[in-house]
């Protein structure tokens, strides 16, 4: 019965979570093609390249889908069976929350050691792929993505000018073209009213009908072929065809071993070994500092060949030890070597506060490779606890739940990670900011669902409240303190006795209250 029981819950946890996991890569993705749609569009890319993109984004985002998919995943089946009066059943019968949350805690773990070994092994690899292939993209000459009013040389030998065009139509409006096929400068110009482009449906030419225009060339001549200026000729048109070659717009591959020392693209291996090597150099670079610096801080060779004095006190100054026509050179020398130590200690400030940056990032995505996948089980923690409090199902609260707490996770991560690469925190903190954020409330949740006092209720929130006020108003008080030491009190009650009797005087017993009249 019980196995029966653990399969009906693995059930309804795997399910959402498949779902939700697609839903939540599905948007990561959108993200990042929102990104990059500037770089990925508009350039006449193949379909299979496209896909290829879409595919290495998604594998690369789905470490960050894995959170907040055990996130909405607790939420809709805790929800459902809180909604449906089964987590009721399953309690009246005997089993606890941790006995019903077994099977839910054994596939997160297996989700968090999948996201683990995809953010060490399969992640930096498909990084790697991704971004050598975005920087391809990048380089790519532009596909005729012509400005109004910039002068556009994406195509080669030719400088195009619009003032504006209609993207709906492929319309563009005061066309003026520069030839430079020639290689003898602007020796021919074009200018139209307007103006048609369209692509060749092989991609190999694009087609471009100016209509109104006018078109000036300068003819050459000379003696022994020499470029020697002849005239002008102009003519007009009504229609005039241009056909620009697209060859060299086709996407070339660059070598991936060039993208291979990113931290992005390094395993969990090989970040540790990043690490211990740039502490190697660190310690090689303070060692040859040491080593041309030790001269510079030596006797100087003009204070050693000068004559000194015989003088039978100290002098205030050194230089009165040597005569007058050494002081000079020596204070020259001095001088000079001052000036090459500060410039070798900016010059190794500088490399240092590099190469620091460098290990910080490294560090950060190492310590990030241990962090999202512990981020799975705290928000098993949350989700499923939460969502056996609002008992909820559906796609309602749950998803609203889900995404605020995810927004906010994310949120202190990228801040985390921010503090961290400025040294405002230590990298292993500002990594694991948001699980320490989230621990708090996934084990306040935890025993708020397990035990039978609830721990939201108004009650305890209002002693939670009275708490806090008399924290402020009295143990943080300094004159509650002082109120409490005998002797200050009994000072402070002789020195207000009076003012407080001279404020409010005491009626006599014996005095009447009111006056008879006769």
């Amino acid at each position: 019965m019980l196995k029966l029981l653990n399969l009906f819950i693995l059930k309804s946890y795997l399910g959402p979570f498949f779902r939700s996991l697609g839903v939540s890569l599905f948007i990561l993705t959108m993200q990042f093609v929102a990104r990059y749609k500037n770089d990925i569009f508009g350039k006449g890319l193949d379909t299979w390249v496209l896909l290829k993109i879409f595919a290495y984004a998604s594998t690369s985002l789905m470490v960050l889908a894995f959170p907040v998919s055990v996130l909405l995943a607790s939420l809709f089946t805790m929800g459902n069976f809180g909604e449906n009066y089964e987590l009721a059943a399953m309690r009246s019968g005997g089993l606890s929350l941790q006995r019903i949350l077994r099977p839910m805690i054994i596939a997160t773990v297996l989700i968090a050691l999948c996201s683990f070994a995809m953010s060490s092994y399969i992640v930096p690899l498909s990084n790697l792929k991704l971004y050598s292939l975005l920087y391809d993209i990048q380089k790519m000459k532009p596909a005729f993505t012509l400005q109004p009013g910039h002068f556009n040389s994406g195509v080669d030998n030719y400088v195009i000018r619009i003032t504006d065009k209609d993207i709906d139509r492929d319309v563009l409006y005061d066309v003026m073209i520069y030839d430079h096929t020639t290689g003898l400068g602007n020796d021919r110009m074009i200018r139209a009213d307007s103006g048609t482009l369209v692509m060749d449906p092989y991609g190999k030419y694009m087609h471009m009908s100016l209509y109104k225009g006018v078109s000036y060339e300068v003819r050459y001549g000379g003696v022994n072929n020499e470029p020697g200026v002849e005239g002008m000729v102009r003519f007009y048109f009504d229609s005039l065809r241009y056909n620009f070659e697209m060859a060299g717009f086709d996407l070339e591959r660059t070598e991936e071993e060039q993208f291979s020392t990113h931290q992005y693209m390094l395993n969990l291996q090989q970040l540790s070994e990043a690490v211990d090597s740039i502490e190697g150099i660190k310690r090689t670079m303070t060692l040859d500092f040491a080593e041309r610096v030790a001269p510079k801080l030596g006797l100087d060779s003009a204070v050693v060949h000068a004559p000194e004095k015989k003088l039978g006190a100290s002098p205030a100054n050194i230089l009165d030890r040597f005569p007058k026509g050494y002081h000079k050179p020596i204070l020259q020398q001095a001088i000079a070597r001052v000036t090459e130590s500060q410039v070798l200690t900016r010059a190794l400030q500088s490399e240092l506060d590099f190469t620091e940056s460098e290990k910080k990032l490294r560090e950060i995505e190492l310590q990030g490779k241990f962090s999202l996948p512990l981020a799975c089980i705290v928000f098993l923690f949350v989700g499923a606890p939460l969502g056996a409090i609002i008992r909820r199902g559906g796609v309602g609260i749950p998803i609203i739940v889900s995404i605020s707490l995810y927004l906010a996770f994310y949120v202190v991560m990228i801040q985390g990670k921010k503090m961290a690469t400025e040294a405002v925190l230590p990298v292993w903190i500002g990594v694991w900011l948001p699980n320490l954020v989230l621990m708090p409330l996934a084990v306040y949740l935890t025993f708020e669902s397990a035990s039978t006092q609830k721990l939201l209720s108004g009650e305890v929130l209002r002693s939670i409240l009275g708490f806090i006020a008399r924290l402020l108003l009295y143990y943080l008080n300094p004159l509650f303190w002082l109120w409490q030491i005998p002797p200050v009190q009994k000072g402070i009650i002789f020195v207000l006795r009076p003012v407080v009797r001279r404020l409010f005087p005491e009626r006599r017993k014996d005095q009447p209250r009111f006056r008879v009249r006769r």
